[in-house]
């Protein structure tokens, strides 16, 4: 699970920042107490006493982090990204949405996963803390599946819809369930595709947009997002203004440029082994090559050094007080437990 929170941090930092976001990781240290102590995933008691509200955003990301872990290690996925950015950037009928609305039964599905052959799948996320209504959101996700068109030059892969229902203190078993509906292709042309870049590269330059705003990077973030080359002035300058919030991660000797949040909890919470901890250490950042392309301004060399990594795959490591994540275009994430005294 902490692999799951960790996921979701990467997952909902956008490509495209307008502002008004919350910090993207703050569901790391938010859901981390709700979880009550295993084998099976349950949430504490205390949980049951929250508003629905924050209930249900709670089941939304468990709903994207639990399915997309799952999907994207049986998928061998390389790149992920926001369906609705890909296909603004790729600009082309052959991957393409139908006519639709930010929610309802007409909006887009929420990410597409591009795996080692290059073939995209299109993934719908649900979540739920009722067992009863984990079919209904599963059916209510199949019509907003089937908005997306995918056609040649890209190949389709899977297209799914996947929920997970969370229970609540004494409330059964948990279940992820993943049906396969139909999808309708597209009727594309060998010579259409081309009005951005590939699918590959648009998803690795929207994972390298969304790590610069997990830095703060908003500025550098956008203009990554928005294809733009090379900024107008260098953010050299800008980056050192970062220095206190910046430091450097490895994962199996590579280097990452991260900013730390240290979050601390108001009782002591114990992992299933019964270590107690009443802390957390989240850092996020990206892979200093890519990084370093950045500072020096030049922002296609960094997509391009993101891309060039990719071979290197999804990397994990852990031990009973730390995981790191970093996914295979140069994203990075850790969550670790600490404890006062």
């Amino acid at each position: 699970m902490r692999e799951v929170l960790v996921l979701i941090a990467l997952l909902t930092a956008p490509p495209l920042a307008l502002g008004f976001e919350f910090d993207n990781s703050w569901a790391c240290a938010r859901y981390l107490p709700a979880l009550d102590k295993g084998p099976l995933l349950h949430l504490r008691h205390e949980w049951t006493e929250l508003d629905p509200h924050q209930k249900t955003v709670l089941s939304d990301d468990f709903g994207m982090g639990i399915t997309t872990l799952l999907l994207f290690e049986a998928l061998d996925t390389i790149y992920f990204a926001h369906t609705q950015y890909l296909v603004k950037t790729l600009n082309t009928p052959a991957f393409s949405l139908k006519p639709s609305q930010k929610k309802g039964q007409r909006k887009s599905p929420d990410f597409v996963a591009v795996d080692t052959k290059g073939r995209a799948h299109i993934i719908e996320c649900k979540g739920t803390q009722t067992p009863s209504t984990l079919y209904k959101l599963l059916n209510n996700g199949i019509p907003q599946k089937q908005n997306m068109r995918v056609g040649p030059p890209y190949a389709l892969g899977q297209s799914l819809v996947a929920g997970v229902y969370i229970p609540q203190h004494g409330g059964g078993k948990p279940l992820c369930q993943i049906i396969d509906p139909e999808i309708e292709l597209a009727e594309g042309e060998r010579n259409q595709g081309n009005g951005g870049d590939n699918l590959a590269v648009a998803a690795a330059r929207a994972n390298v947009a969304s790590a610069l705003h997990l830095l703060g990077l908003r500025r550098e973030g956008n203009a990554v997002a928005l294809k733009e080359n090379e900024m107008k002035g260098p953010p050299a300058e800008r980056v050192r203004e970062l220095s206190t919030v910046l430091g450097i991660g490895k994962l199996q000797k590579e280097p990452f440029i991260v900013q730390s949040r240290t979050v601390f909890y108001p009782h002591e919470l114990h992992t299933d082994n019964g270590m107690a901890f009443d802390e957390i250490r989240i850092r996020t950042g990206l892979s200093r090559n890519i990084f370093d392309a950045v500072v020096a301004g030049d922002l296609d060399r960094a997509v391009r050094q993101s891309v060039a990594r990719t071979h290197l795959g999804w990397r994990r490591a852990s031990t009973e007080t730390r995981l790191q994540l970093a996914t295979a275009t140069g994203m990075f994430a850790e969550l670790e437990l600490l404890a006062r005294g």
